[in-house]
């Protein structure tokens, strides 16, 4: 009797799966009220706080080495705020569901507050690598700010929510690039204003949030215990993802920078964090309510394609962050106000294709068009930056016009996908994935770029500079520091070597122009054909119409999240907690 009755409540599934995967379809929407604004507002400004410290590390970190030195450890600033991104977004997401949004939320404007602090007052470089870490694991709290701008809004309006947040990012990312392109052409020491300026966006979203962010606490909220809460986060899953990224991503930096590809610190660091990853992948196919949980993979291959294009879209936004300053400054115009002003093309262009990929999804219940137009966009983008040369001033600021739509398209229709095709009650867990993937596109893409560009560098600089300075009289002696030199725009040094001259500065210029053509152009054909895949991919999705509906999950003037109906709330309490259940027996969302 005791053995039968086991096996048939170990086929019912568990309380909190009930509420995490359970669909209400049924259109509760009472018009937009003063409180939702307030409340939309108040997360469109802590998007804009965090993308100031993601544009501000990528552009700002070389500026960062000029005044504290560690030339060689300036990647590590935006590379380690993307890890720390990476493996904190999920466990955050997930516990979200069951501590609620607001205090996630706090906690993580608070780290911001104190990274940018750091970064702000850093007296070394490894001060300022330690702030980008704390900002990072703040930072991890953007898929939650995803989740509540869409879940407080009809299922309908959802791509006009998402193009709302994309707004508010690309205001933030111009804000950020005209401000402190216009700080750190006067001096390097600009950078410490652009962070003054984030602390303080910081503590105004933190006081926006605690103030006027109030949602009513959710089902899982209330009913479960602190010790059930703790025990239904992945742990496991967490520590594993954890170490896999952070020695993959570490292996991946330290190649050809400074170690080769072929050295025990680089293989080594690589391959322990590979077989973390794959450890991670087995653990989450075991577990079904995992970080990972099967409950999104059930409901079609939307959300699996919303993962790659996201990777895709990291991919290429974090190239545009970090490399096109440099292209710029290298080939055309060292001015650092003209770099900021054609980097701000990238969010004007994104801001009207999140205008108008917003509204076109919202009248039509479409996804595949603006997604696919998107990844088109990328692929015409990184194509047309593989074959610019020093010569074509003018075309660069064309090509940005493509990377700024492709990045408007790409970000908001992406997210709007991955969030309608899974079922509400895990839209967290969801967007928390998304924001992971994003991280992980710019963590993969950041060192392999750099992987290319110093390995391209290091085959072709020194031929190129030697082969145009010698014949005019440069000593052999001389050429490597004349080269190191030149690459760090060291004029005190250069002026410094015995017998230079304006002719031999100059003929170092063409030749260190065309070593980086060569370089950029692996950089930027690997990012082509990463969008590429991206591009085929798109061709698969799925338009959700069915979901693009008048529901909304979560409305900001209920005192209770309601998403169960009466069976669903009898079955879901009389069955024991009992791990993870059946999830067959909850009814799929359908898109």
């Amino acid at each position: 009797m005791s053995g039968k009755h086991d096996k048939t409540t170990d086929e019912l599934p568990n309380a909190v799966e009930v509420e995490l995967l359970t669909v209400d379809e049924a259109e509760n929407y009472q018009g937009l009220t003063l409180k939702c604004v307030i409340v939309y507002l108040s997360i469109l400004l802590a998007c804009l706080a965090q993308v100031l410290a993601i544009v501000a590390t990528g552009a700002f970190s070389r500026n960062m080495a000029n005044v504290l030195g560690g030339h060689d450890k300036y990647i590590w600033v935006p590379q380690g705020l993307i890890i720390c991104v990476t493996f904190t977004a999920a466990p955050i997401a997930q516990s979200s569901d069951f501590w609620g949004r607001r205090m996630p939320i706090l906690i993580c404007n608070a780290l911001c507050i104190v990274g940018s602090v750091l970064i702000s007052r850093a007296s070394s470089m490894t001060m300022a690598i330690a702030g980008s870490l704390i900002v990072g694991v703040g930072s991890g709290s953007t898929s939650l700010l995803y989740a509540v701008a869409s879940e407080i809004m009809p299922r309908q309006y959802r791509p006009a929510a998402q193009a709302g947040v994309n707004i508010s990012n690309s205001i933030g990312g111009l804000f950020t690039l005209l401000l402190g392109f216009g700080l750190i052409k006067k001096d390097d020491e600009g950078f410490r204003t652009v962070w003054y300026v984030g602390t303080g966006l910081f503590i105004v979203s933190f006081l926006a949030i605690l103030f006027l962010f109030n949602p009513p606490k959710r089902r899982l909220e209330v009913s479960l215990t602190w010790k059930e809460k703790v025990s239904a986060l992945d742990w496991i899953g967490y520590i594993l993802f954890s170490i896999g990224m952070i020695m993959f991503s570490v292996g991946l930096t330290w190649a050809n920078n400074p170690y080769s590809w072929k050295s025990a610190q680089v293989l080594s660091t690589f391959i322990v964090g590979l077989v973390f990853i794959i450890f991670t992948a087995v653990w989450e196919v075991k577990k079904k309510d995992g970080f990972c949980h099967h409950g999104l993979f059930r409901t079609g291959r939307n959300f699996p394609l919303a993962l790659v294009f996201i990777f895709v879209e990291g991919f290429a936004f974090y190239a545009a962050n970090n490399f096109l300053p440099l292209v710029y400054s290298i080939y055309f115009d060292s001015d650092l106000f003209k770099v900021g002003v054609l980097m701000s093309i990238i969010f004007i262009a994104g801001t009207i294709a999140s205008i108008v990929g917003g509204i076109y999804s919202t009248q039509s219940k479409r996804v595949r068009p603006p997604l696919t137009l998107g990844m088109v966009l990328f692929v015409a983008y990184f194509a047309c930056m593989a074959t610019l040369k020093p010569s074509q001033s003018d075309a660069i600021w064309g090509y940005t016009v493509l990377a700024g739509l492709g990045l408007g398209f790409g970000l908001v229709i992406a997210v709007t996908t991955g969030q309608i095709s899974t079922p509400p009650g895990l839209i967290a867990t969801t967007s928390g994935l998304i924001l992971t993937s994003r991280s992980l596109g710019g963590s993969v893409a950041l060192p392999v770029y750099t992987a290319i560009l110093n390995s391209l560098l290091t085959e072709h600089l020194a031929n190129e500079i030697a082969q145009r300075v010698l014949p005019l009289g440069l000593s052999a002696e001389d050429l490597p520091e004349f080269i190191s030199a030149l690459a760090n725009n060291d004029q005190k040094t250069l002026e410094s070597i015995l017998g230079i001259t304006p002719e031999i500065i100059s003929a170092g210029v063409v030749g260190l122009r065309s070593a980086y053509y060569m370089a950029f152009r692996g950089t930027w054909s690997a990012a082509a054909a990463v969008s590429a895949v991206g591009l085929i991919l798109a061709l698969f999705v799925k338009d959700p119409r069915s979901s693009f509906n008048m529901h909304v999950d979560a409305p900001v003037e209920d005192e209770l999240a309601h998403t169960l109906d009466g069976k669903e709330i009898g079955e879901a309490l009389g069955a024991p907690n009992n791990g993870n259940g059946n999830l067959d027996k909850i009814t799929p969302h359908k898109v």
